[in-house]
């Protein structure tokens, strides 16, 4: 009797709290009210609302709570307590919260930087597969951010994200070795990481696959039918690069068929496409075979287009056109 004495008041107030906790449905209704409180502009009423839910663990309310503290809304800026709400947000496994904190020790964003620190955190995001996080380290050491470069760290951090499939990386790795960005040039390695972001349909994979072919070397072979598809590839994906070589393969007769008229129509598709040497190309068409003045028209218009674009070429026509006014029609 005397035990029972002693449980019933414990009892009863865990039967209280029990009754004061709020389901997952109710925390998200309170949670979305925050935010039309914000869209109101209330945005103390939101703090508030917000700060309840997020001292009952709702992660998506800590996070709003450490947005709130760093940029000082509905209550005074306090950097530090933001980051201890984002700090409890990523304890409970939360990507965005743990790629925000590696941000802000990176980068010293309302604190002195911690570049250790921030790396770090990004580390933890990459042990939940983040590739976002994969990126910003292999960038990092790549580039020599915060930290003394080394190339070789921030490639094994590439690899390690291609290899997780991410075409991006894929396809990157595959210019730093075609082009010998801090490395020496690899075409075989270079063509490897092409092929698998090519077969993860990454356009720009197709594009470089067909200038490897079309150029050879470095224990390459030379094969402009092989070039020609792979641009044949990136072109019918609407990728414009392959249009326009595509089309100049086709207006020279280079491992397909020579087809002015199909190769003019790569062409136009590409400069359609905002592609500035396509543009080019096209609109000194139309310029100097004009019969009508809406032709003429065109042709201003692409090379215009082309220029804005950065096409050398065209700003030059463009610069002796409205000199000499070589094309008046």
């Amino acid at each position: 009797m005397k035990t029972l004495k002693i449980l019933l008041p414990i009892l009863f107030a865990l039967v209280l709290l029990t009754g004061c906790e709020k389901s997952k449905e109710e925390m998200d209704k309170l949670y979305n009210e925050a935010q039309n409180e914000i869209k109101s502009g209330n945005y103390k009423d939101a703090f508030d609302i917000l700060l309840d839910l997020a001292e009952d663990d709702h992660i998506p309310s800590q996070i709003a709570v450490a947005d709130m503290y760093i940029n000082g809304i509905g209550i005074d800026k306090d950097v530090n307590e933001g980051i201890n709400w984002y700090k409890k947000a990523a304890e409970k496994g939360d990507i965005g919260a743990i790629i925000t904190l590696g941000d802000i020790y990176f980068n010293g964003n309302g604190i002195n930087a911690d570049v250790n620190e921030g790396i770090n955190w990004y580390k933890k995001a990459v042990e939940k597969g983040d590739i976002g996080a994969i990126v910003t380290l292999g960038d990092i050491y790549f580039n020599g951010k915060g930290v003394n470069a080394d190339v070789n760290e921030g490639i094994n951090w590439y690899k390690k994200g291609a290899e997780m499939g991410d075409g991006n990386l894929q396809n990157k790795l595959g210019n730093i070795y075609w082009a010998g960005v801090k490395v020496a040039k690899n075409f075989q390695e270079a063509k490897y990481w092409f092929e698998k972001a090519a077969n993860q349909n990454y356009t720009d994979a197709y594009v470089s696959l067909g200038f490897i072919y079309y150029t050879g070397g470095y224990g390459i072979n030379k094969d402009l039918s092989i070039s020609a598809k792979w641009f044949q590839k990136a072109a019918d994906a609407g990728n414009s690069d392959g249009q326009y070589y595509l089309g100049l393969l086709y207006l020279m007769g280079a491992g397909v068929e020579e087809d002015a008229s199909k190769g003019y129509e790569l062409l136009k598709m590409a400069a359609d496409n905002g592609h500035p040497q396509a543009c080019y190309e096209v609109g000194r068409r139309y310029l100097l075979s004009s019969e009508t003045y809406e032709d003429y028209e065109q042709g201003l218009k692409y090379m215009q287009k082309a220029a804005e674009g950065g096409d050398k070429r065209a700003q030059e026509e463009l610069q002796r056109f409205w000199i000499n006014d070589n094309y008046a029609y």
